[in-house]
């Protein structure tokens, strides 16, 4: 099942952002930072600009937060990735998917123009790919202190 997050899946949902952070590539450009992330959580769940959803049957098996803003050079309504998860040992099934589909009926429904998805790799843009995405852009990265 998809469904919007509550508050008392954040403890849920920072256990697995520290997972992904701490087990990814991530690692290298990312601290986790327990009190931000739910933090962000909550924004997420409190404000009409901010979407956290999670995916559950017996357990939270992963979740998505999706932001829209007006882009800074068109004005145009458009949406971003905050992040998008599932545990290693539920990825068998639909429930990414599913997570994707519903995030983009949000944005739909928030009259944004543009989803914008991340891909930190490859086999992920082309999973984006296969659900209609095209790339955009490449993102790099550099410690500048």
């Amino acid at each position: 099942m998809i469904r919007e997050a509550i508050e008392d899946d954040i403890p849920e949902m920072v256990k697995m952002g520290e997972n992904f952070i701490t087990s990814t590539s991530y690692k290298d450009v990312l601290s986790f930072n327990e009190a931000q992330l739910a933090t962000m959580m909550r924004r997420l769940i409190d404000t009409e600009t901010g979407l956290l959803m999670v995916a559950e049957s017996s357990h939270i098996k992963g979740g998505i937060g999706m932001v829209v803003y007006r882009h800074p050079m068109s004005d145009e309504l458009v949406s971003s990735e905050a992040f998008w998860w599932i545990n290693k040992e539920d990825r068998s099934g639909f429930d990414a998917v599913r997570l994707v589909l519903k995030a983009e009926e949000w944005v739909k429904s928030k009259g944004a123009r543009w989803a914008h998805m991340v891909a930190p790799d490859e086999k992920v843009g082309k999973f984006y790919e296969r659900l209609g995405y095209t790339p955009l852009e490449m993102h790099y990265t550099k410690a500048v202190r």
